[in-house]
């Protein structure tokens, strides 16, 4: 088997040798130093055996035109042309393509062996649509990209993603950080809106700060898997990302023991009962008060100590109606 190094090194062997065959113009090179120009073109066994057969069909049938009651030389000859139809192909034992090996049953076009443009892993954007996908893998001189594949002859209609293919609100991997991207302000910086870093902590930088301003030397698009743990972190932290503005946005979220309490209170005050007697509904939604007036409390000693005392005469009636 023969790797890409190995054949660029007989291929520049190769010429290296056509360059002293033509030091002497006055000389037809032979055959012979053709195949040693180019080992593929040695014959093998096969076709050596199938010329011979060409070559006695020709002496055999020639005077009558036939090889036996039921086949002519025409046709013989034919079939023994047809064999050798296919050797445009590659069909050396094995090869190794990207480190990918394939077996001898896989004839290839050898534009395939010519040094791929992208490599797996790579992201490339599309001239015309400007859309932007992920190499996944690229074998018999086919790309398989996130949406879609293109052969190696359409490499001219892509390029390389950089950090200027980048749009407001694109998410990217800068380094170790994950972020939003506003906008690209040169020098290898660029402004984001929000980030995670490589712990999973969610940051919104100060608008115009220091701290705004990310480096993108080693920057590509984020992969789903990075988007996806940038959003979950931004939820957790209480926020949400407006594509449509541009914005982020803190999430509105309604406490629901306080508006438990709210709902209750209402009603006491309006000189209602909250219910003719306890139901556990009842139970559980004092609970919630009680909980959330627990966690809540603030101010000086005294009002806290006060708070504390709400809380207990709570729980007190929670007990006398179980």
């Amino acid at each position: 088997m023969k790797t890409i190094e190995q054949k660029a090194k007989a291929y520049d062997e190769a010429l290296e040798k056509a360059r002293q065959l033509c030091g002497y113009p006055t000389t037809k090179p032979f055959i012979s130093d053709l195949q040693d120009l180019f080992p593929e073109l040695k014959e093998s066994e096969d076709e050596k055996i199938r010329k011979s057969l060409i070559h006695l069909v020709h002496l055999y049938g020639g005077e009558f035109g036939m090889i036996d009651a039921n086949t002519s030389v025409e046709k013989a000859i034919a079939w023994l042309e047809k064999q050798n139809e296919q050797k445009s192909t590659d069909t050396c034992d094995s090869s190794t393509i990207n480190g990918k090996e394939f077996p001898a049953s896989e004839k290839r076009d050898f534009r395939y062996f010519i040094k791929p443009k992208f490599h797996e892993g790579d992201w490339v954007v599309d001239n015309k649509s400007g859309i932007t996908q992920q190499v996944l893998d690229f074998r018999g001189g086919i790309y398989t990209c996130t949406y879609n594949s293109f052969t190696i002859d359409c490499e001219s209609n892509y390029h390389l993603w950089t950090i200027k293919d980048a749009k407001n609100g694109d998410v990217l991997q800068l380094g170790t950080v994950t972020a939003i991207f506003k906008k690209y302000i040169g020098q290898e910086k660029c402004i984001c809106y929000c980030s995670i870093d490589e712990d999973g902590v969610f940051e919104i930088p100060i608008e115009d700060g220091e701290d705004n301003i990310y480096g993108c030397t080693n920057t590509t698009p984020a992969t789903k898997e990075q988007r996806a743990l940038l959003f979950a972190k931004m939820e957790e932290a209480g926020y949400e990302f407006d594509f449509e503005k541009k914005e982020v946005k803190k999430i509105h979220v309604i406490d629901e023991g306080k508006a438990e309490m709210d709902y209750c209170f209402t009603k006491m005050m309006n000189g209602e009962k909250v219910s003719p007697a306890w139901s556990e509904k009842d139970k559980e939604r004092f609970k919630r008060i009680a909980s959330f007036m627990w966690q809540n409390r603030k101010g000086d000693t005294d009002e806290i100590f006060q708070q504390e005392q709400d809380v207990k005469w709570l729980n007190s009636l929670i007990c006398e109606n179980s």
